[in-house]
């Protein structure tokens, strides 16, 4: 097992799932959020600031040597100098995905912004993961058309190409998968997921000798945005979806190469 692999693992496996507070998430607020064009999970608070840094702690230890002595720093001194108060707005701004805040946060009290970053991200996703449970049938009775998580509001990490072949069926569907919640929700085969563009001339693939049907990267040159698609016969769980993003590095490479952004 390779360093990165094993390193997946461990981030794939620290956690234990998350039991959300009674009356979380709202769901009558989460179909209302949606129908105005915001993510369902919007604004609600999944986990409580202890709750944060009792999982950045598990993360640190559960990595071991491969965290690095950073992440043992920031682990440290986030409980040192963050009381509950605080905490508690280090956990929103996990939730929504509030980078910058993150990274300014950690600067202020000397930390390493991307090792803080990491963590507080890696921290708060069961929370995501047990409020994108809770809010799957209201999301599934929703339009939501949009390239974003309609549950947390992340941007997609990867598009799953089903059906055809060896599933039995006809028609291959394009459904988006957020690497944060795991949500999956549906999004049509010929359109940029930024951008929204339709126009055929538009959109492109980079993918390798013979891997077009499975494994491709998906270009779009009105916004030079990209994703990444595999073609899968079932729904990746949460350490083959990590797994497949670091197998697919070298789309990245040759798309980030080309002048086109990840989504």
């Amino acid at each position: 097992m390779s360093a990165a692999d094993a390193m997946l693992r461990a981030l794939a496996n620290a956690l234990p799932e998350a039991e959300l507070p009674t009356g979380v998430p709202h769901l009558g607020a989460a179909e209302a959020r949606l129908a105005g064009g915001l993510s369902a999970l919007e604004g609600e608070t999944l986990l409580t600031g202890t709750d944060l840094l009792l999982n950045v702690e598990l993360l640190v230890a559960a990595m071991g040597q491969s965290a690095g002595p950073e992440s043992g720093i920031a682990a440290d001194r986030l409980g040192e100098h963050l009381p509950e108060p605080a905490a508690g707005e280090l956990v929103m701004a996990g939730q929504s995905g509030a980078w910058e805040a993150i990274g300014a946060l950690a600067s202020g009290i000397g930390l390493e912004p991307h090792a803080v970053i990491t963590l507080v991200d890696y921290a708060t996703r069961p929370a995501l993961r047990a409020g994108a449970r809770a809010v799957r049938d209201v999301i599934a009775r929703s339009r939501w058309n949009r390239g974003t998580c309609p549950a947390c509001g992340s941007a997609p990490l990867l598009a799953e190409i089903r059906g055809g072949g060896a599933a039995g069926t006809a028609e291959r569907e394009r459904l988006l998968r957020c690497g944060r919640c795991l949500c999956a929700w549906a999004f049509p085969r010929l359109r940029c997921v930024s951008c929204g563009e339709m126009n055929h001339r538009q959109l492109a693939y980079l993918h390798g000798e013979g891997e077009e049907s499975f494994r491709r990267a998906e270009v779009c040159s009105t916004c030079h945005g990209y994703l990444k698609s595999i073609a899968v016969l079932a729904p990746l769980d949460l350490y083959q979806l990590l797994s497949a993003d670091l197998a697919t590095a070298a789309l990245d490479a040759a798309a980030l190469e080309l002048g086109f952004h990840r989504t």
